[in-house]
């Protein structure tokens, strides 16, 4: 069955550590990810190596084609200065599924302390999350819950760095997650990372997690973030 998904619709679950640096042009980001030789807001302006990533700074005219694997073909379109793609899925259950992150080769691990915080994916400048805070979680194209937010560090960070977040909830046990991200002046693009999911739903209407990001060689922080406990519960089959 032949279907066209957008980029909103298609998330679903990644899981996983990403503990090595892969060989130049084998990472998601599809930018020069040379982390000396990045400008930290410079548009792209030809076609990356690999997937752009949804509304990453870009300047050209063509259409770029990739086709990732067999039964699976992306366009991306440089719309209003920012990617916007669209995908020709025609795996067996879906599973075409974009990059999560803006990320990057080559991170910087000692780069120095400095600060780090995290706030919600929205318009306008950055602002921390507040205590307590309703995370803003997204439902993707198979039913997997991902969380969204951003990040702000120092403007000297360097341009591709080393993410590591935990998330702790009542549920599950901690989820944590490893991979490289671009940051551009010190600021990321919107971040989806996995909710964890149980077959008994909690017994309240909303439940309280804390959400850790630490961004290796510079520093850490912590979020307490509150959810609707649906988000958690996965229904019997049948």
């Amino acid at each position: 069955m032949r279907r066209t998904l957008s980029i909103a619709t298609a998330l679903l679950v990644l899981v996983g550590c990403d503990d090595a640096d892969p060989p130049p042009g084998e990472d998601g980001g599809g930018a020069d990810t040379d982390a000396g030789m990045l400008t930290c807001d410079a548009p792209e302006t030809s076609c990356p190596p690999t997937l752009p990533f949804e509304g990453a700074p870009c300047d050209l005219a063509e259409n770029c084609e990739y086709d990732p694997q067999e039964g699976e073909h992306w366009t991306y379109a440089c719309t209003d200065g920012a990617w916007v793609g669209t995908v020709e899925c025609m795996l067996v259950g879906g599973g075409c599924v974009p990059p999560l992150v803006e990320t990057c080769d080559s991170p910087v691990r000692d780069h120095g302390a400095g600060a780090v915080e995290i706030g919600p994916v929205g318009e306008g400048a950055f602002r921390p999350f507040m205590d307590g805070e309703a995370a803003d979680v997204v439902i993707g194209g198979q039913g997997s819950p991902m969380l969204q937010f951003r990040i702000q560090t120092v403007d000297d960070a360097p341009s591709c760095t080393e993410m590591v977040t935990t998330m702790r909830t009542p549920v599950a046990d901690d989820v944590i997650g490893r991979t490289r991200l671009r940051t551009r002046c010190g600021d990321s693009l919107g971040v989806f990372t996995v909710m964890p999911v149980v077959v008994d739903c909690p017994p309240d209407p909303t439940t309280e997690f804390e959400l850790e990001v630490e961004l290796t060689g510079i520093g850490s922080t912590t979020a307490t973030l509150t959810v609707d406990s649906m988000v958690f519960c996965t229904p019997l089959p049948g």
